[in-house]
């Protein structure tokens, strides 16, 4: 319950996808595409560089396209904001799953003493910095589409892995 109230918390103060869920089937090379696209503006603003590798055709879940894509975008905000500056969003289908990939280089690897961007100083000045639970509404929505997160964070920067059912 506390997730979903952080999630709602989100939503009013954020915007993002609706309270209720729908079942669509959803295009995940389609939708990772569009999540990559929308945010390489805002990953250059920060000295950062973003790309998309899908390995194989695409492949399709069924859930909450907008949910999922949000769940996506979050995982690209983190590795923006506290990743370094090389982030690759990769994926493919294994088996009966989806395996969504952000990979950053590590917070490290920016130049240090490098100014914030325009867009890192707007947030901070108007108070809409980092929440801090875009890991926790991902797992969320993972978890509400029967799949899983996976996080795996080293000095080398960091991994997480959005895990969904694929569907037949």
């Amino acid at each position: 319950q506390a997730i979903a109230a952080v999630g709602n918390l989100d939503r009013e103060l954020n915007g993002g996808p609706p309270a209720g869920r729908r079942s669509e089937l959803v295009a995940t090379r389609l939708m990772a595409d569009g999540c990559v696209r929308r945010w390489r503006s805002r990953a250059a603003l920060s000295g950062a560089r973003i790309e998309l590798l899908w390995g194989g055709p695409d492949a399709l879940v069924r859930g909450d396209g907008v949910a999922l894509a949000a769940a996506l975008e979050n995982l690209i905000v983190n590795a923006i904001e506290h990743g370094g500056p090389e982030i690759e969003v990769s994926g493919r289908a294994v088996a009966d799953r989806v395996r969504i990939v952000v990979k950053d280089s590590g917070a490290e690897a920016r130049p240090a003493g490098k100014p914030d961007s325009p867009v890192e100083t707007l947030a901070r000045l108007s108070g809409r910095g980092s929440h801090g639970h875009g890991l926790a509404v991902a797992e969320q929505v993972a978890r509400d589409h029967g799949g899983r997160l996976e996080t795996v964070f080293s000095g080398g920067g960091s991994e997480v892995t959005l895990l969904l059912p694929k569907s037949s």
